[in-house]
């Protein structure tokens, strides 16, 4: 059994999560403490990796609270973005029907699709980790020769480690 870790795509709102004002909404609240679970017991077992797109809607919002959600993020890997990204994301967008105001939801699949990454970190259930999506993502991965990663949320890879 090899040791190399699983790398790990953190998508924005678990950043969001992490960082946030304690919500008075319980399943907000929920998000939010095993968000800080994953962050600090999980993590260290995987190679994490951002793009910039995450950083672009990190930077978006409330001034004090992007400015925690960048600190949070400054020790992470940058994968690398190229045309062939653009044009995958452009075609996920297209077929995955994800909104205009999401469009970058489609920019993040890409970049963990195309760097191969294992899992994507998300709670976002509209447009990334949701059944369908991930259906459909991966039929038209599979025609295109292209590895699907696993899309969950942090409460699913901490399940998964136990912890």
């Amino acid at each position: 059994m090899s040791n190399k870790k699983k790398s790990i795509y953190i998508e924005t709102t678990i950043v969001s999560y992490l960082v946030s004002r304690q919500s008075s909404d319980i399943v907000s609240r929920a998000r939010q403490e095993l968000t800080k679970r994953f962050w600090n017991n999980c993590m260290v077992k995987y190679d994490a990796y951002i793009s910039q797109y995450v950083l672009t809607e990190a930077q978006k919002g409330d001034s004090s609270q992007s400015e925690k959600r960048i600190k949070a993020l400054e020790s992470f890997q940058l994968l690398e973005l190229n045309d062939e990204i653009e044009s995958l994301a452009k075609f996920y967008f297209k077929v995955l029907r994800i909104p205009e105001k999401s469009k970058l939801d489609a920019f993040h699949l890409a970049v963990a699709c195309m760097h191969k990454m294992d899992y994507v970190v998300t709670w976002n259930f509209h447009h990334l980790s949701n059944g369908w999506t991930r259906k459909q993502l991966d039929v038209v991965n599979r025609d295109r020769n292209i590895a699907t990663p696993i899309i969950c949320s942090p409460e699913e890879i901490s399940e998964a480690e136990n912890v």
